[in-house]
């Protein structure tokens, strides 16, 4: 799920990991690629009568039925009695992501706790420099080591108001949510909050005002609303009928938001996270988008015509942007005869 700008990985057990800008380079939680086991940078769970249970399909042998949309997903669990569905999605043009969790016969009582390693850097062992404060409902983490993407702190706040919260994940996994902020641990977000029903999560890497006006149901809902009409637009201005519902399905959305999102925008997914253009490879994107998406076929030609040299050979993979706004992108200088076929097929 990414407008471009900020993004984050879903699967049947959550979340988990997310980005800002370059997938690769600003990372704000851990990547996970381990899919045999349960584990998943972030953490949701609800406390009913006491006990706590994850919203995402968990090893709790909790029915979870989950439904993936373009630019959007959906889990909706039964606990007992109680019916809680959970959504996620990345707005249109901020760089932040937005959870609504809600439900039905939601016992007095009951809690949302939220949780989060933090990152925001590269590399996983920057995270030791990662500092953490609270203020005005706002938990706010940035990476003193800084970088080339490090210009906005990551904030997250809960639209019920926070009860009980660390930054310090010893703490929490000591399920002693202390108030802790500062530097020297190892870093997180740990958050309780009171769930009446309904609570809406914000977070990202742009100004409070950006991501408050996102922080009610009805705003969040909306904005929700708003990201499905566009991916919409996006996916639907070429349409097929084989007589094979999967193939339809897959030609006239899946497989162009798959590319748009997950190939240009996210350059990332379980397998790999490179946060990379390609030389070939974005161009065989692009090429199949031509008809769909010519300002994105356009861009990327000239994006390969950028990262050629006058000795006649190119860059195979770069990272934009990795080495600032001065100096060239990071990457390799290869022969690699692809390369030289992909550039003037796009074209022509």
């Amino acid at each position: 799920l990414t407008n471009g700008d900020f993004g984050t990985v879903v699967s049947e057990q959550g979340g988990g990991f997310m980005w800002c800008v370059n997938s690769q380079e600003n990372k704000i939680n851990v990547w996970q690629n381990d899919k045999a086991g349960y584990n998943t940078s972030e953490d949701i769970k609800i406390s009913i009568d006491g006990t706590f249970y994850s919203v995402f399909a968990g090893n709790d042998g909790l029915d979870c039925n989950i439904t993936y949309g373009q630019g959007w997903a959906l889990w909706e669990k039964k606990i007992g009695t109680a019916t809680v569905r959970t959504r996620i999605f990345v707005p249109r043009e901020e760089k932040g992501k937005i959870i609504i969790i809600d439900g039905e016969n939601i016992p007095a009582g009951s809690e949302i706790s939220y949780y989060t390693d933090l990152i925001l850097a590269s590399r996983r062992s920057d995270r030791r420099y990662v500092v953490t404060d609270y203020y005005d409902g706002w938990i706010r983490a940035y990476n003193r080591a800084g970088g080339p993407f490090s210009t906005e702190p990551f904030i997250i706040r809960s639209s019920s108001g926070i009860k009980a919260f660390t930054t310090d994940k010893s703490a929490w996994l000591y399920k002693d949510p202390d108030g802790f902020t500062g530097t020297d641990m190892d870093p997180c977000v740990g958050i309780i909050c009171d769930f009446e029903g309904s609570n809406v999560f914000v977070m990202g890497c742009e100004d409070e005002n950006c991501l408050l006006k996102f922080s009610s149901v009805s705003q969040a809902e909306d904005e929700l609303e708003a990201v499905k009409s566009l991916w919409g637009q996006r996916v639907s201005k070429v349409q097929v009928e084989t007589g094979n519902d999967g193939l339809d399905n897959y030609v006239n959305a899946w497989g162009v938001y798959q590319t748009v999102a997950g190939r240009l925008f996210g350059r990332t997914s379980n397998y790999q996270n490179s946060g990379a253009f390609g030389f070939r490879d974005q161009l065989q994107d692009c090429v199949c988008l031509g008809g769909i998406y010519p300002e994105l076929l356009r861009r990327q030609i000239i994006r390969c015509c950028a990262h050629q040299f006058v000795e006649g050979d190119g860059q195979h993979w770069w990272r934009p942007g990795s080495a600032g706004p001065e100096g060239p992108d990071p990457g390799v200088r290869t022969l690699c005869s692809d390369d030289y076929m992909w550039l003037p097929y796009a074209v022509c």
